[in-house]
């Protein structure tokens, strides 16, 4: 889902392109979307429409979103090759592009009743199976706190060991024996 999405012409449309890095060509486009909402909201993704070479366990990826007009001059940039007939027609202008990392996205809940003047320009919410995410930069006010642990504070006469040196040493050698044998198992070669 787009917000604020930054585009000359509302009557342009706008697509996004997915990316295993920044400079290899994508693995998906979407479809192309009006853009006279300030919300531009695209299907869903159904990760069998990838092809098999995209790792679906990667810990990101590269998205583009890209505008599309009719007419005009300039040179059109497209992210595929585009026939020569329609090049002339079309100008194509990335409007943001994106590195994300999934694990540094940030919640902002189950149901999308936000304000989009919550949300920078070119603001791209990302919908989970756990709820909505989006960049913590992309916010024009920051949450009051973005603490994941828990602080508790005990006198410290309180507090003692659970543990010896001597036990952690070995529950760490019993970890790695096991991790050994695991990778001679499955013929991992270090």
């Amino acid at each position: 889902m787009g917000l604020n999405l930054d585009v000359e012409n509302r009557d342009d449309e706008v697509y996004f392109t997915l990316h295993t890095r920044a400079m290899s060509t994508p693995f998906f486009s979407s479809e192309r979307l009006q853009s006279k909402r300030r919300v531009v909201t695209w299907k869903e993704i159904e990760p069998r429409q990838f092809p098999e070479a995209v790792r679906l366990s990667a810990p990101g990826f590269i998205i583009r979103v890209w505008s599309v007009s009719r007419g005009g001059g300039g040179e059109a940039v497209a992210p595929y090759p585009v026939p020569k007939a329609t090049s002339q027609q079309l100008q194509q202008k990335q409007v943001t592009s994106w590195g994300v990392y999934l694990g540094g996205l940030h919640y902002l809940g189950f149901k999308g009743d936000w304000n989009t003047k919550d949300f920078g320009p070119n603001t791209l919410l990302f919908r989970l199976p756990f709820g909505f995410f989006t960049s913590l930069d992309s916010l024009l006010r920051r949450p009051v706190s973005t603490h994941r642990y828990l602080l508790i504070q005990v006198p410290t006469e309180q507090v003692r060991s659970s543990y010896t040196l001597k036990k952690l040493s070995s529950l760490h050698n019993i970890q790695r024996s096991v991790l050994d044998e695991v990778r001679k198992g499955l013929g991992y070669f270090y």
